[in-house]
C-alpha cells in the first residue's frame, strides 16, 4: 500500500510541477522575435529583414501567389511548401552574423530575399 501511495504522490507532484512550469514556457514562446514576409508576383516583401544575431526567431511567410511555393534556404537549413494563399511559420535557429538567402524553389531565379543577422 505504501508503494502505491508513494507512486501516486510522485505522479501528482510531477503533474503539479508541469502545470507550474508550462505557463512560463508558453510565455517565452509568445515573446519570441517574429518577422513577416510576403511573396507576391515572384517578389518577397520586404526583400531583406534584419534580425539579431545568435537569437532564435519565428519567420512567417505569406504565399500570396496563385500557386504553391516552396520556401527554402540552404543557408538556414529549411524548406517548407506553402499552398497558394497560405502562411507558413518557420522556427529559425539562432544565426551567426551574416546574410542568409531565402527563395521560392519553384522560381528561384526571381523570387529571392535575405535575412540579415547582426
Amino acid at each position: 500500500m505504501t508503494g502505491i501511495l508513494s507512486r501516486t504522490m510522485t505522479a501528482g507532484l510531477m503533474v503539479a510541477a508541469t502545470f507550474m512550469v508550462l505557463p512560463g514556457m508558453l510565455a517565452r514562446a509568445d515573446d519570441a522575435l517574429s518577422v513577416k514576409m510576403t511573396l507576391e508576383n515572384n517578389t518577397f516583401t520586404p526583400s531583406e529583414v534584419r534580425v539579431p544575431a545568435n537569437t532564435p526567431f519565428v519567420l512567417k511567410v505569406l504565399n500570396g501567389e496563385r500557386e504553391a511555393a516552396e520556401f527554402e534556404s540552404t543557408d538556414m537549413k529549411f524548406e517548407k511548401v506553402a499552398p497558394a494563399f497560405t502562411q507558413v511559420i518557420l522556427h529559425v535557429r539562432p544565426l551567426k552574423p551574416g546574410r542568409y538567402l531565402l527563395y521560392n524553389e519553384y522560381r528561384q531565379d526571381v523570387a529571392r530575399a535575405y535575412i540579415v543577422a547582426e
